[in-house]
């Protein structure tokens, strides 16, 4: 229902409070080095302050809320990736503040929200176009040619499932662990386990829950067998 501050320890990188029950987005003054928070599928109906202190924040997760106007994101000077699918936000204006962010955002997701048929789809993308220069992609899909191919190639995979569920990131980890013994200038072996960890491989990258998937390992397709070999004949 809520969240205790201090409950929490303050080196924290990411964070997964969805599917709660949680209405009040507060307790995480402490956590200036948390770079991924979902708290998606909850009952939260305003930002407000609660993540003036995390100025780290790379990725937001707030689908599945009730959130009618974008505010309180303007110390989120890092902030790449925001999932907004499925709240309130009705017009145009309820995104205004979005201009704080203007130089980081990469990708935003707004399906679901009820302004996608009071405004139109397109309108809603082209007004976001004009508030974020560097935006390049709007609900799972690239909206513009950038000067970068990462940029591309990291948003434009799509997958099958949400950030949330996606159980099938064991067979990749294992492989990318493999991969990272051999190949440590190409590959940064994962030092925890979890699908958000997964998402996080790559570091400057915005990751799944919009639609995209992250950039695998340099050489994560190398059978194990080959990578054995190549080990021997070294």
């Amino acid at each position: 229902v809520r969240i205790t501050a201090g409950a929490l320890p303050k080196g924290l990188h990411m964070l997964s409070l969805s599917n709660n029950n949680i209405s009040i987005i507060e307790g995480l003054r402490e956590l200036t080095r948390l770079r991924l928070l979902d708290i998606s599928y909850n009952r939260i109906s305003r930002i407000g302050h609660g993540l003036a202190s995390c100025s780290s924040l790379k990725e937001l997760y707030l689908a599945g809320n009730k959130i009618s106007e974008v505010d309180g994101l303007h110390r989120l000077l890092k902030l790449k990736v925001l999932d907004l699918r499925h709240n309130k936000i009705s017009t145009s204006k309820g995104l205004g503040q979005l201009a704080a962010n203007y130089n980081s955002l990469e990708a935003i997701n707004l399906d679901g929200n009820p302004a996608q048929k009071n405004v139109g789809d397109q309108h809603l993308k082209k007004y976001l176009l004009g508030l974020l220069p560097n935006l390049a992609v709007y609900n799972k899909q690239p909206v513009r040619a950038t000067g970068s191919k990462e940029v591309s190639d990291r948003h434009t995979r799509k997958i099958s499932s949400s950030h949330r569920s996606d159980r099938s990131s064991r067979s990749d980890r294992k492989s990318s662990r493999l991969v990272a013994g051999t190949s440590s200038r190409h590959a940064r072996p994962a030092h925890t386990s979890g699908p958000l960890v997964k998402q996080l491989r790559s570091r400057n990258m915005p990751m799944a829950a919009l639609g995209s998937r992250p950039v695998e390992y340099a050489g994560a397709g190398v059978p194990a067998k080959q990578i054995q070999l190549e080990e021997k004949s070294q």
